[in-house]
């Protein structure tokens, strides 16, 4: 979503949202979003992008994160150095992956993990951000512990809306009009234009 997924390849850099925004707040733009990346990739880039910047007055940041679902995660591949991501259930190998991985608890405490690192890091430091996890609130899960934890995080971290269920990032519209399609659920272009226009006024309304 935040990296533009589905818009005109040509012109994707000033049709995502971050860019949009970007010039609606006259900011400059470091985007770390990459196409199918998990929540492990959204807190290690996050903290680490500040780790080299810790003498810097940091103040006039402000950090927009957009979590993906928690069925995704990142590992180490040793031939080629580098992290890559993995999205559970996209190939027919992932089998037992599904079973181990793809359980809503796993994706809640995947996520809520992850909001609780990055955001201690970026409350530690001063930073100013807002998380969103496009809307997901994990209503199937009733366990007294889990409602507690999702109440923890809403009241003392910056959940974009106030709430994850309110996170949404385009404030839940939906419909072809905000949509590349029906079939496919990325933000076309007119979509991010909303987006950045939300972000904004939330922003500013702060």
């Amino acid at each position: 979503m935040t990296w533009g997924s589905g818009l005109n390849p040509e012109t994707r850099v000033v049709d995502a949202y971050p860019y949009k925004l970007a010039k609606l707040l006259d900011a400059e733009l470091f985007n770390l979003s990459k196409p199918g990346e998990s929540c492990h990739y959204v807190a290690r880039t996050t903290i680490d992008f500040f780790l080299d910047r810790l003498e810097e007055d940091l103040s006039d940041y402000i950090v927009i994160l957009q979590l993906p679902a928690g069925h995704r995660f990142e590992w180490w591949d040793n031939d080629i150095d580098m992290w890559v991501p993995k999205i559970v259930g996209h190939d027919r190998s992932d089998t037992n992956l599904v079973g181990y991985f793809g359980s809503m608890e796993w994706d809640f405490y995947n996520v809520t993990d992850s909001v609780l690192q990055v955001g201690n890091f970026l409350k530690e430091n001063n930073i100013r951000y807002y998380i969103s996890n496009g809307g997901e609130d994990w209503g199937g899960i009733m366990d007294p512990f889990y409602i507690k934890r999702k109440e923890y995080i809403e009241t003392n971290y910056s959940i974009f809306g106030g709430s994850f269920t309110n996170s949404r990032l385009d404030g839940g519209q939906q419909g072809e009009e905000v949509l590349i399609s029906m079939e496919d659920p990325h933000w076309n272009e007119y979509g991010h234009t909303v987006v950045a226009n939300k972000i904004y006024r939330f922003v500013n309304n702060e």
